[in-house]
């Protein structure tokens, strides 16, 4: 009898022209898209005509209106409460939105842009790749190819950081010797000595002595030269 009754009903609204919509779904998925949209952003910050043009059912209209009402839904705070993306409490501001499980939408008045102050979810990274972000961050120095784009790139990793994982990673930059640079040639396949470069590596960091040697090419095995010590 349910669905006799539900396909009258359905088929009299289309008869009438009637259009049959679910608000608060699309209302749900908007604001998911929102979240998403501006998670995906970082850093750069939103205008209200961006945020309308790249979220669905906000339709045509100016009206910002429904946009604030999501924003104060996802942040728990009326627009006009929303802080500075510069305010001097913002880091308080942001610890108490993350233990409310609200996000952290800055709102530049002058500029007129939103933007997240610190991201809704974070990675944990262990030691190996904590290693492997550091030397990516000093191999791709100013004046080295694609150093800005690469920089760039793992500037909006880093912001997805743990705080335990931003420990590690500010430990494993410290380097208590001296760095050593050795002229080695980019188009070498190095793979097959991965475990020894993660073994230098690992002592730099904790200070130890190491020392080089090297048996000259096409002079045998028994003839070892000693370079230096670090």
């Amino acid at each position: 009898m349910k669905e006799g009754l539900s396909g009258a009903h359905i088929s009299n609204s289309q008869h009438s022209g009637m259009k049959v919509t679910q608000p608060s779904k699309d209302k749900s998925l908007r604001m998911m898209l929102l979240a998403v949209l501006f998670q995906v952003s970082w850093p750069k910050r939103l205008t209200r005509r961006e945020i309308i043009d790249q979220v669905p059912f906000y339709g045509e209209s100016q009206r910002q209106r429904a946009l604030y009402r999501d924003i104060e839904m996802l942040t728990d705070t009326q627009v006009e409460d929303l802080p500075e993306p510069t305010a001097e409490d913002l880091t308080d501001w942001c610890a108490e939105q993350r233990r409310l499980k609200r996000l952290a939408i800055t709102y530049d008045r002058h500029a007129g842009t939103f933007g997240l102050a610190q991201s809704f979810f974070s990675i944990d990274i262990n030691e190996e790749e904590a290693r492997a972000f550091v030397a990516l961050q000093e191999g791709f120095a100013p004046g080295t190819p694609y150093a800005e784009a690469v920089q760039h790139l793992l500037k909006r990793w880093e912001w997805l950081f743990t705080e335990k994982s931003h420990q590690l990673v500010r430990q494993k930059r410290k380097r208590h010797a001296r760095p050593v640079l050795l002229p080695l040639s980019p188009v070498v396949d190095y793979s097959q000595h991965g475990d020894t470069i993660l073994l230098l590596d690992q002592a730099m960091e904790e200070g130890a002595y190491i020392s080089f040697a090297y048996t000259p090419f096409g002079m045998g095995t028994g003839i070892t030269r000693h370079i230096f010590s670090i």
